[in-house]
C-alpha cells in the first residue's frame, strides 16, 4: 500500500504519457469496433447446423463490440485524470 502525503499530486504519470495511453485506447476501440462489425455479419461455417453458426457469429462479434467500449471508456477516464493532472499543475 502506497501511503501519499497530503501535497503529493493525485497522478503519478504526466498529463502527455496519459493523453498518448488515452490515444492508443482509442484506435485500440476503433479497431475491436470494426473487427466486432465484420466478424458480427459474417457468415461463416462453424458448425454443422445454421442457427449455431449465425449465434456463435453473433457472440464473436457482440463480444469484440464489447471490448471496444471498454477501451473507450478507458481512454475517456485517461483523457479526465490527465485534465486533472494539468489542473493540479496550474494551481
Amino acid at each position: 500500500m502506497i501511503f501519499l502525503s497530503p501535497g503529493t499530486p493525485f497522478l503519478f504519470f504526466p498529463s502527455h504519457s496519459l493523453r498518448g495511453w488515452a490515444v492508443a485506447f482509442w484506435i485500440g476501440a476503433l479497431f475491436a469496433g470494426v473487427i466486432g462489425i465484420i466478424l458480427l455479419f459474417n457468415e461463416s461455417r462453424i458448425v454443422g447446423g445454421d442457427a449455431y453458426n449465425y449465434i456463435i457469429g453473433a457472440m464473436r462479434g457482440v463480444g469484440w463490440i464489447c471490448l471496444g467500449v471498454l477501451c473507450g471508456v478507458l481512454a475517456c477516464a485517461l483523457l479526465l485524470f490527465a485534465l486533472r493532472y494539468e489542473m493540479q499543475q496550474r494551481s
